[in-house]
């Protein structure tokens, strides 16, 4: 099936399987007609995955630089010089480092599975939006969003560059969708 084919064509419909006689074997059920949501309902989703993203990764690191005893470790460093200095950096470089690492592992976790178990991220739910494959219109399976997942994270890295892209794109799609055969759209229709 082609992308455009799946987006705002009012020949599609949501009709079940339909059958004319009872020799002819029932149709399949016919994709659906989605729209492509503004950039504004995906900013808002995105904030929404973000912020449960970073609370549960800054929690663990909290907890990791706890049980670690970092600064425990700096105060019991020797106070000549500026040892305790020298400590008190590589501690909290280390800490942030873990930081930003167990938070990517995090999101890409969180998309994955979310996508790939209910077709939409936490943020994207409460936005309205959903995540679709392009050949079939249906939930990414397993190995689709886990691609996309990852390449989710890869575009943050690099400065958002694989985000922007929804700005030039038709369908609004980033990097990671165009590389996954997905799309977000509209659950509910609104283009607002």
């Amino acid at each position: 099936m082609e992308l455009a084919a799946l987006v705002d064509d009012p020949a599609l419909t949501q009709d079940t399987a339909i059958t004319t006689d009872a020799t002819e074997p029932a149709l399949p059920p016919q994709p659906r007609s989605v729209t492509i949501p503004p950039l504004q309902r995906r900013a808002l989703a995105w904030l929404v995955d973000s912020a449960l993203v970073g609370l549960v990764g800054l929690l663990i690191t909290v907890v990791h630089i706890t049980n670690q005893a970092v600064w425990l470790d700096i105060l019991a460093s020797s106070f000549s010089g500026f040892d305790w200095l020298v400590d008190a950096i590589w501690a909290s470089n280390e800490s942030f480092l873990f930081g930003i690492g167990i938070t990517m592992l995090l999101a890409i976790a969180y998309h994955w599975l979310t996508v790939a178990l209910i077709g939409r991220t936490l943020g994207q739910l409460a936005a309205g939006l959903s995540v679709l494959r392009t050949d079939s219109g249906a939930r990414p399976d397993l190995m689709h969003a886990a691609m996309r997942a990852v390449l989710v994270v890869v575009g943050f890295i690099f400065f958002g560059l694989g985000h922007y892209w929804r700005i030039v794109d038709r369908f609004q799609r980033g990097w990671h969708d165009l590389a996954s055969d997905t799309m977000v759209v509209a659950i509910d229709g609104r283009q607002h």
